[in-house]
């Protein structure tokens, strides 16, 4: 998808890897350091929404860079396609492309 690895460490309660999405620093993480404090509901990250510009350009791209499509694009609603791809890891990432708005 473009992402830039900026920085890995391998931590006490495991792996972070910090990237660089088009400008936008993203952080993954299978887990903190703050859980063994936190008593909130433990589900882990399901998808995560990547909003694009042009679905078919940008599906094109990742198929040529092997990207999984696990659903290929459809109308959400009258303006808005998405489409699920499998990223690194087991991620599931929703493709957004808006219109008309």
């Amino acid at each position: 998808m473009g992402a830039k690895i900026i920085k890995e460490q391998q931590m006490p309660f495991g792996r972070l890897v910090d990237v660089d999405l088009g400008g936008i620093p993203v952080r993954i993480s299978g887990a903190t350091g703050a859980d063994k404090d936190w008593k909130g509901l433990r589900h882990g990250l399901h998808h995560i929404g990547l909003e694009v510009d042009n679905m078919d350009e940008f599906l094109a791209k990742m198929r040529a860079n092997s990207v999984e499509i696990v659903t290929e694009p459809f109308q959400a609603n009258p303006s808005m396609r998405a489409a699920f791809i499998k990223c690194p890891d087991g991620v599931l990432y929703e493709i957004i492309e808006k219109s008309g708005g």
